[in-house]
């Protein structure tokens, strides 16, 4: 090659890496002016996001939200029909019988109920939620002063359903309903809120022991608000993060993203509805149901069980146990009269369970296990022991007062057939034969106590309790049982799961029995439970140790003893959801877990 040659080839080469350096840096300043202009993006769209969660959770700060998605996954989901205008449909002719047929069974999967028309000037309106919750006030919050009914049903998926309607009491229109859907490992709970029959907002969030909750929290893992049928924003949160979707904005997603917003719009609204007029075309019964054992423990077969209003001598139910001595029967709630169970069989001590309430809004009731004495055994005389402390000092016998005993189980006012006077360490020896009493139980300064005792060979003394008396407006939850040395828990859970209380008492040993006390209820709402520590900390939680243990739960007010639950037999779990304390009505839950989440206040102290 000449020297010519080598010099242009030299210039060449030089030139093109010269080039070569300029495009780079022109490419990487782009790419750094292109990730700018992103980064601000993000920025702002995070900024947005957060804004907005803050404002719908109602908190001082929000935690850092998430910009919209993308990509979100996809529900599978069925070709629906397609909708129809809300504003054709004429909400007050609406046929239930296409979606519930008479098994109570509801169907969900399919569009019953279309959509409003899209404009994407609607906002939400909050105002009509916000008169109903108030997490910072529950005594003010609206829902308190509707009235509640529970309905029970199955969703086309055979999962078990159950409603709690909220009812204005001056028109009966529904205006929140909450759904618990029983999906085996967990509950899938849906909160709707309706103004006038329309939906206007919803709710869901999963949990493994229905338990009060924040509404305001990130513990609700998706809002829907909605105005003139339409699905106007929606908000997602996990991991305490939100992702926030408006209707406004709709046309700056992905064809992914708008396909899933039209798929939750309508899942929602048509949900919304099906539950709406489901809720309005069902009987609130309840299931009452027990068992019956002999004075040796083992199941009764053919006792008759007859189920009584007290005072009318109509028979409102009647059925018989099966070979395990269990017995089932439905009844209608509501009603503000006493009921009451006879149970009889030939060559068998007859037994009546009374005091049996029904109030409105009420679960499943479970007597407690009855055992029933043979005839010819009744000249067999036990020596029974009868011991009464203070309910809140269980150290303090009530010394020196008066027992009164009646046949049956929670007997207030029928026939005395023996009377005693408490010695002075509280306790009273009385001969009785093997069948069911009550105790009644007086003294100054106590409120009147009602005491169950289940006689037979292999349970011969009884341990009662006694609360000093109670202010006006106040409560006291008395919680016992016999078993030792079980370690169980009582809690009592204010509205929106504040605040949560326990006993002072933590009792296990010889005696066990602990106190919750709500010394002024005005018209917030409480739940009490029950668990079963030490296997719920262990995860042991198929255990039949609490169901085993003889719990009683007494709710005693300025009234005196207003009602009595007995830990529901031949269950497996470890935690007992037994009752809602609402403006002053006393709700059994009997609600019975199994499984718990990790970290769950029940498995801790």
């Amino acid at each position: 090659m000449s020297k010519k040659q080598k010099d242009q080839f030299s210039l060449t080469l030089t030139g093109v890496i010269i080039y070569s350096v300029i495009l780079i840096g022109v490419v990487f300043g782009t790419y750094l002016f292109v990730k700018n202009i992103f980064e601000k993006s993000e920025l702002r769209a995070t900024e947005a996001a957060a804004k907005a969660y803050e404002e719908e959770l109602e908190k001082e700060e929000a935690k850092e939200a998430e910009p919209v998605k993308e990509e979100e996954p996809k529900k599978e989901e069925k070709e629906p029909a397609e909708p129809v205008s809300s504003k054709e449909i004429d909400l007050s002719k609406v046929d239930v019988h296409s979606f519930v047929d008479n098994d109570k069974k509801i169907n969900y999967s399919e569009n019953f109920f279309g959509t409003g028309k899209r404009d994407i000037n609607l906002t939400k309106d909050m105002d009509f939620f916000n008169r109903l919750e108030n997490v910072k006030d529950p005594e003010t919050a609206g829902v308190n002063d509707l009235s509640v009914k529970r309905f029970s049903a199955v969703n086309d998926r055979d999962n078990g359903l159950e409603f709690l309607v909220y009812s204005n009491v001056e028109n009966g229109q529904p205006e929140k309903i909450t759904a618990r859907e029983n999906c085996g490992d967990y509950y899938r709970i849906t909160d709707y809120y309706y103004l006038n029959g329309r939906i206007k907002y919803a709710d869901e969030y999963d949990q493994t022991v229905i338990y009060p909750v924040d509404i305001s929290s990130s513990d609700i893992t998706a809002r829907y608000y909605i105005n003139k049928d339409c699905l106007v924003e929606y908000v997602y949160c996990e991991n305490d993060k939100a992702t926030v979707y408006r209707l406004s904005e709709l046309s700056q997603y992905s064809k992914g993203t708008a396909d899933q917003y039209d798929y939750l719009e309508k899942d929602i609204i048509n949900r919304a509805y099906v539950t709406y007029y489901a809720c309005q075309n069902m009987s609130d019964d309840v299931t009452i149901s027990g068992y019956v054992l002999d004075e040796f423990n083992q199941p009764l077969e053919g006792v008759n069980v007859e189920f009584y209003e007290k005072g009318n001598s109509n028979r409102a139910a009647l059925t018989q146990t099966n070979g395990d001595g269990f017995y089932s029967f439905s009844a209608k709630a509501g009603s503000e009269a006493d009921h009451y169970i006879s149970l009889q069989k030939t060559s068998l001590e007859e037994v009546n369970i009374y005091g049996i309430k029904i109030p409105e809004g009420s679960g499943d009731i479970k007597p407690e296990t009855v055992y029933m004495g043979y005839l010819d055994n009744k000249v067999r005389l036990h020596d029974v022991q009868i011991v009464v402390r203070n309910a809140v000092d269980t150290s303090v016998p009530v010394n020196e007062g008066q027992i009164k005993l009646r046949r049956g189980l929670n007997n207030r006012d029928g026939e005395v057939f023996y009377s005693g006077t408490l010695d002075f360490t509280g306790s009273l020896f009385v001969q009785l034969y093997s069948s069911e009493y009550t105790a009644e139980v007086s003294k100054g300064g106590y409120e009147t106590a009602y005491i169950n005792l289940a006689v037979k060979q292999d349970h011969l003394a009884v341990i009662g309790y006694a609360v000093p008396d109670l202010p006006e407006n106040s409560y006291v939850a008395v919680i016992s049982w016999e078993t030792a040395p079980l370690d169980l828990d009582s809690r009592l859970i204010g509205q929106y799961g504040n605040p949560l209380t326990r006993s002072v008492t933590d009792s296990i040993g010889s005696v066990m029995a602990e106190s919750l006390g709500i010394t002024d209820a005005g018209k917030k709402e409480y739940k009490v439970y029950l668990s079963d520590y030490g296997n719920a900390v262990t995860n042991n939680n198929m255990t039949y140790n609490l169901s085993d243990s003889g719990a009683v739960v007494d709710i005693y007010s300025y009234n005196g003893l207003e009602t009595s639950f007995k830990v529901p037999a031949a269950h497996a779990g470890t935690v007992w959801d037994v009752c809602t304390i609402r403006n002053g009505a006393i709700i059994p839950d009997n609600n019975y877990y199994y499984i718990l989440d990790e970290g769950s206040v029940f498995a801790s102290k």
